[in-house]
């Protein structure tokens, strides 16, 4: 309880604003009064008493912690030359490297970023990479970190690493490393670092050393969507599973060497912290190192052992170290993974035990119990969830002890001796090979992976919660009482069924979240709506189409897998195009809603979305994820006329391809404008006839063309005039009316189109 209390107090502090000083004079009133009340034997008032004191303790001690690692606020982007300290292993993400840099002097211009202040360097492929504790020089353009749009979870993200800034690096140059304890520590990880997979290359190399030290940075997109998606990729963090493995090593060569078994324990906690800290951190590098030291050093002090309580102890740490750590998913997939093995193992272990040994129940129930348990937060914090990850977990478990050890093993020895290294690790390899390709099987079955919402969340709660349950209720009663249950074993096996068919068809009926950016026009019926979905999760949704009990646009967000909303775009003030506005703001949570700022057209959207409206006008430009919206139209100053030629027009750029977004707008607007070559076009106003479409259609040459419209419109949209001129240019022409909700994305080899009939 005194734990439990102290953990939802530290949790607190990121959403209640109390001033630390009243939290903590409020602890110290309530510990008086715990202790007045001991003094007393009044037993229920001093605990109650007890445990407010340390909930007000956690939540004062996370406010201070809080604003002592909050970012500063950078508002532009300036050139600047800085001297920094590298604190990460660069990554590659997209075509860069990206690595954390903490700035330790400003050289140019003087006190432009404050002594400490965070930033992500990206650095091109062919730049010098330094290593974690090299001090550099670098020059280049700092902007903030975070864009308007950005969905929660990269802020949040930003927030926990404490990253103000990216820098994109014109130069580096390496001036010197620090020394010190912290300089041991860089060349303990860097020994380490090269010696895992030392003789390997690829993803066979990163496997291996991700296995051994965590992280999976480097590892091809293909491989790791599969891992991903084949509920696998955590075998690349680092876990109690190898803390248990390093902590068996050095028992076996302590007692090898005959030494005592306080000696072996003292020798084991020191290797323990020593690969810790050569490891990449992480929540659940950090959970694990804590739980494994507080058991090494309670079998030094010959006290018992409680994995529940250790793990609470892991948790108040790490959370007092970093209160927003709350929010991190790692940490969050690691206690839950903890949990699921100390509550629904047992029990799963005792059901199985009628169809395997006690060593293969102990195993599969391990494995099931883990991935049960941290399915909810998969999907509430991916929105996606693997329907393979039991099934695969339980036949990789028995490849990934051996590759863990066979790494590790590679890597220390690889120090020493890298020829003699390389044995270990070839071994490793194999094992990881063979992961490999159990994960690519697993992710190419049909529904591997499916995209979940809320209902997700509930039902694998559901299921979570209903294994405890239902052990309590088939043999808490007395042994003579159980026949009075006949049944109940019947009734719980076939709400198993029911409740996993309807899991499985609500899987079928959600599309999985894309790998690449994708614009997908939703049929809406005579209206507009179009979303632009980044891989990491970002969505942005130009128009909301017509209202409607309910209005179609919502279930089409949701059957494509979109929970919440980076930014809400409304062209213009007509119901066609704005008329579910206040249903999708309502019902999706959303960050920003943006409209035009001519002709106070955002005036009128605030109403009807019934929050703040952000107004945009030519030459605005937003980013969330892999796309980038430029604003061509209309200019802040347009007075206010025919309510189309005012409204938003938008070219949406994402690696491989260029869509211009233009609303109702037709030529005579959007032949003013300078937006180049363009990969799809959004037909204009429907397809309703346009003298100089021929003209626009000249200069963007577009390969996909589609039409918003409603099936038997009165308005005879789209005219035939527009569908021949659009087929004289060679456009692929797609409408909703006859395709239904249409998709496009870059492929390898061109675009590719897939519509929703």
């Amino acid at each position: 309880m005194a734990l439990l209390a102290l953990i939802v107090g530290l949790a607190a502090s990121n959403w209640l604003t109390v001033d630390w000083r009243a939290s903590m004079f409020g602890a110290v009133l309530c510990a008086v009064l715990t202790t007045v009340a001991a003094r007393h034997d009044r037993a229920v008032p001093a605990a109650v008493a007890g445990v407010v004191a340390l909930a007000l303790l956690g939540l004062g001690w996370g406010v201070v912690r809080l604003g002592a690692t909050s970012t500063v606020e950078l508002r532009h982007a300036q050139t600047v030359e800085v001297q920094a300290l590298v604190e990460t292993t660069a990554v590659p993400t997209r075509d860069l490297m990206r690595a954390r840099v903490r700035v330790v002097q400003t050289l140019l211009p003087t006190g432009a970023l404050p002594v400490g202040t965070r930033l992500f360097a990206e650095l091109s492929q062919e730049s010098e990479i330094p290593r974690p504790g090299a001090t550099v020089r670098l020059i280049g353009v700092v902007r903030p970190a975070s864009q308007i749009g950005d969905p929660g979870w990269w802020r949040r993200y930003l927030a926990r690493q404490m990253v103000a800034g990216a820098m994109r690096v014109r130069r580096i140059e390496v001036v010197g490393r620090r020394g010190g304890l912290a300089g041991a520590r860089d060349a303990v990880r860097a020994a380490l670092g090269e010696a895992a997979g030392a003789g390997l290359s690829g993803d066979q190399q990163t496997l291996v050393r991700g296995m051994a030290l965590g992280g999976g940075g480097g590892l091809s997109d293909e491989l790791a969507d599969d891992m991903r998606n084949a509920g696998i990729w955590h075998l690349l963090a680092v876990s109690g599973q190898n803390i248990a493995y390093v902590v068996l090593a050095i028992g076996w060569l302590v007692d090898a060497l005959g030494l005592g078994r306080r000696s072996g324990k003292g020798v084991a906690l020191a290797c323990v912290i020593v690969y810790l800290l050569a490891c990449d951190g992480g929540a659940s590098v950090w959970r694990a190192g804590i739980v494994g030291c507080l058991v090494i050093v309670g079998e030094l002090l010959d006290r018992e052992r409680d994995r529940g309580y250790l793990m609470l102890v892991g948790l108040a740490v790490l959370l007092a170290i970093q209160p927003r750590g709350i929010a991190d998913p790692g940490l969050q997939l690691s206690f839950a993974a903890v949990a699921g093995l100390l509550i629904l193992a047992p029990t799963l272990r005792t059901w199985l035990r009628g169809f395997f040994d006690n060593r293969g129940a102990e195993y599969v129930a391990s494995s099931v119990a883990a991935t049960l348990a941290t399915a909810p937060v998969t999907i509430a914090n991916f929105g996606t969830m693997s329907l393979v990850g039991v099934a695969v977990n339980v036949l990789v478990a028995p490849l990934a002890g051996p590759v863990v050890i066979a790494a590790l093993a590679g890597a220390v020895v690889g120090v020493a001796s890298p020829s003699l290294g390389e044995i270990p690790t070839l071994v490793a390899g194999w094992g990881a090979s063979l992961i490999a390709d159990i994960a690519r099987a697993a992710a190419t079955l049909p529904g591997a992976s499916r995209s979940m919402s809320g209902v997700g969340i509930a039902l694998t709660v559901a299921i979570v919660v209903a294994i405890p349950v239902a052990r309590w209720w088939l043999w808490s009663a007395p042994a003579h009482q159980i026949p009075r249950r006949p049944g109940a074993g019947a009734v719980a096996c076939l709400a198993a069924v029911v409740v996993a068919q309807f899991v499985a068809a609500v899987a079928r009926a959600v599309e999985p979240w894309p790998s690449v950016a994708t614009v997908t026009v939703l049929d809406v019926g005579q209206g507009d709506a179009i979303v632009l979905r980044s891989p990491e999760g970002g969505s942005v949704l130009v128009d909301t189409g017509p209202p409607g009990e309910p209005a179609r646009v919502i279930g089409q967000l949701r059957m494509l897998g979109v929970r919440r909303l980076s930014a809400v775009l409304v062209t213009h003030d007509q119901s066609d195009h704005a008329g579910a506005l206040s249903t999708v703001v309502a019902s999706i949570p959303t960050r920003a809603v943006f409209a035009p700022k001519a002709a106070e057209v955002a005036t009128s959207i605030e109403a009807r979305a019934e929050r703040p409206v952000r107004a945009l006008s030519a030459g605005d430009q937003l980013r969330v994820g892999l796309w980038t919206l430029d604003v061509l139209w209309p200019p802040a100053t347009l007075p206010r006329g025919q309510p189309n030629d005012g409204a938003l027009v938008v070219r949406a750029t994402s690696p491989g391809m260029s869509v211009l977004l233009g609303s109702d707008a037709e030529g005579a607007v959007l032949r003013r404008l300078s937006f180049g070559q363009v990969d799809v076009l959004k037909v204009s106003h429907h397809g309703s006839a346009d003298p100089q479409l021929e003209a626009v259609l000249a200069s963007m040459r577009p390969s996909v063309g589609v039409i918003s419209v409603g099936a038997g419109n009165s308005f005879g949209h789209p005219t035939a005039a527009t569908l021949a001129t659009l087929e004289r240019f060679g456009v692929d022409v797609r409408r909703t009316d006859l395709d239904g909700a249409v998709t496009v994305f870059a492929g390898s080899g061109g675009l590719l189109v897939s519509s929703g009939r």
